[in-house]
């Protein structure tokens, strides 16, 4: 969508899209449990995973407000990553029982801690074109290590959700559409959506990307 933004405003040809998508370091996923191994979480809860920056626009309060409401018994909520919001993270009050925030990790491991949890999470909220149109990293992460997603209602992500059947997106950007978004994810254990990740995630990585880059260099 972006670039078809930029061929009605600057009436150019359609850019080459290439996607940012991570190097997949080995041809099946490989599951991790790094998480539940230093938080103490127990076996039977699903952890729900948002790793990025921890700035306003990326639906953290979202996220922490929903939980909230949902009431877990058996649900771990963790942050990765850093920033202005991590105090926020720090101050609510299941932090270190059932919401959990831990530093970024090198990108030679990340992989490795994403696939430690069970669903993905990516609110970016809609603020500007640059986020309503998004396709960000962590979507792409997500799905390399392994894990469902549910994502906020962007058009975009709506529509990469949707298409390739890899969770739930929510029909608004807030705290009821997350809600609901979370009552209608597929089972986590489904082989049919096990597969459709597997499916999606060799399609969309650094390998496919990168011919994309090359048959544009080639063709300069």
């Amino acid at each position: 969508t972006i670039a078809d933004e930029y061929v009605r405003l600057y009436d150019i040809e359609k850019p080459v899209v290439v996607l940012n998508c991570p190097v997949l370091r080995s041809k099946e996923i490989v599951k991790q449990d790094l998480f539940r191994a230093q938080f103490a979480i127990p076996a039977s809860a699903r952890i729900f995973l948002y790793q990025g920056y921890l700035y306003p626009g990326r639906g953290i309060d979202v996220m922490l407000e929903a939980f909230n409401r949902l009431n877990l018994a058996n649900g771990a909520l963790v942050f990765m990553g850093e920033g202005g919001l991590a105090d926020t993270i720090r101050r609510h009050a299941r932090h270190g029982k059932s919401v959990f925030l831990h530093p970024f990790v090198s990108g030679d491991v990340l992989l490795n801690y994403t696939s430690s949890a069970d669903c993905g999470l990516c609110f970016i909220e809609d603020i500007s074109l640059s986020d309503r149109y998004c396709l960000p990293n962590k979507l792409f992460e997500y799905i390399a290590a392994g894990l469902p997603v549910i994502s906020s209602g962007l058009p975009d992500l709506t529509r990469f959700i949707t298409t390739h059947k890899v969770a739930a997106a929510a029909p608004s950007n807030d705290v009821e559409g997350f809600i609901h978004a979370f009552k209608n994810l597929p089972d986590l254990d489904s082989p049919e959506l096990q597969q459709n990740i597997s499916r999606t995630r060799a399609s969309f990585n650094w390998g496919t990307q990168e011919k994309i880059l090359f048959n544009l260099y080639d063709s300069l």
